[in-house]
């Protein structure tokens, strides 16, 4: 009956309702109930005792499971840009590879991307969901089978990304290139003429877009700190915020002294209902406004964060590069963008644009 009897009212109901009116049968061998052999007087106190045992049983695992959590232990699986710590299982590291996909995601949301946009790019570039990568990380397989480059190779010509393509696939001249996804998706004539590129070339642009910044490197962190202020700075949508605040509180106050006014007496209703959309349309104007500065400043805060990372990497590097570092360009790049092949232009994570070719 501990099964059965969850909840004693609906147990209750059951057994002295629904089941004979029903012409069926309860055994319960365990607790020694059988419904045939007549009416048991303690099956309800049983099931009473069940319900009660069960939320004793809840509240204590909830107690035990705060108590791990303020204690810096993880609490079930980490979600994708977290691993557990191979030192320690019970405690979560950031783990680069999910947490670039997250960060990836992220910037696209905040660039104004719906998340129909985001899903279908990220189909497109083969990244696996985050029940994939999850499902593959407990199988020891890897966290993904997505490229550094998934998601970060971008069409100028039809803003497609970039996806890998194997060539002679059963031959020795086999060759692995990144080329547009939508690029022969119709057959036409019209279609984009951005060269594919392998990835060796993608590397290539990124050690020399990255040594360019790297060679101008005293006078870029000289004028990095005031231009993070100027273009992410947040005075001025503040004080906007506070505004929009104080006009939202008069307006729905104005709305509701209006209701309360037509509920005391009479008054012509026509006039009334047109007065109250109007005062309506004023606060939902000021709402999407509110909405639109809340969006704006998380922009600039999430900017904020991707320049004064990208400032902190170029302070730590001094030496130019001497091949492709993953790493590197997984915290400092946010996309590629591929006009032709004399014009590849490397997005940084401050803003920052350079123009290559391969």
């Amino acid at each position: 009956m501990s099964r059965f009897g969850r909840n004693y009212l609906e147990v209750g109901q059951l057994i002295e309702i629904v089941f004979p009116l029903h012409n069926v049968r309860l055994i319960a061998i365990a607790d020694g109930v059988d419904s045939d052999k007549g009416e048991d007087d303690f099956t309800a106190f049983r099931n009473v005792i069940n319900e009660l045992y069960l939320k004793d049983l809840s509240r204590k695992l909830r107690s035990s499971q705060r108590i791990k959590s303020k204690q810096g232990y993880a609490i079930g699986l980490p979600p994708i840009g977290y691993k557990s710590d191979s030192d320690e299982p019970k405690r979560w590291i950031i783990d680069e590879e999910g947490a670039e996909i997250v960060r990836h995601i992220f910037n696209l949301r905040i660039q104004g991307y719906s998340v129909n946009d985001i899903a279908t790019m990220m189909k497109r570039a083969k990244v696996l969901t985050p029940t994939a990568y999850a499902k593959n990380a407990r199988h020891g397989t890897g966290r993904s089978n997505a490229s550094c480059f998934s998601g970060k190779i971008r069409c100028a010509a039809c803003g497609e990304y970039f996806g890998p393509k194997t060539w002679h696939s059963s031959d020795p001249y086999k060759k692995r290139v990144w080329q547009c996804n939508g690029k022969y998706r119709e057959r036409s004539l019209d279609h984009c003429q951005t060269p594919h590129l392998s990835e060796e070339q993608l590397q290539g642009a990124f050690v020399a877009a990255f040594n360019e910044v790297v060679a101008d490197r005293e006078r870029y962190i000289a004028t990095m700190e005031p231009a993070i202020a100027l273009l992410t700075g947040c005075a001025d949508l503040d004080e906007e915020a506070e505004i929009l605040a104080e006009r939202a509180t008069g307006v729905y106050a104005q709305m509701e002294e209006l209701v309360a006014d037509n509920a005391r007496r009479y008054q012509d209703q026509a006039e009334y209902r047109e007065r109250y959309a109007e005062l309506n349309r004023r606060y939902m104007v000021i709402k999407a406004r509110q909405t639109e500065v809340e969006a704006e400043r998380r922009g600039r805060v999430a900017k904020q964060e991707n320049m004064r990372q990208f400032l902190e990497t170029v302070h730590q590097w001094e030496a130019l590069l001497k091949g492709f570092d993953e790493t590197l360009w997984r915290s400092t790049v946010n996309e590629i963008i591929v006009h032709a092949a004399d014009d590849i232009r490397v997005m940084f994570r401050d803003g920052r644009e350079v123009r290559m070719a391969v």
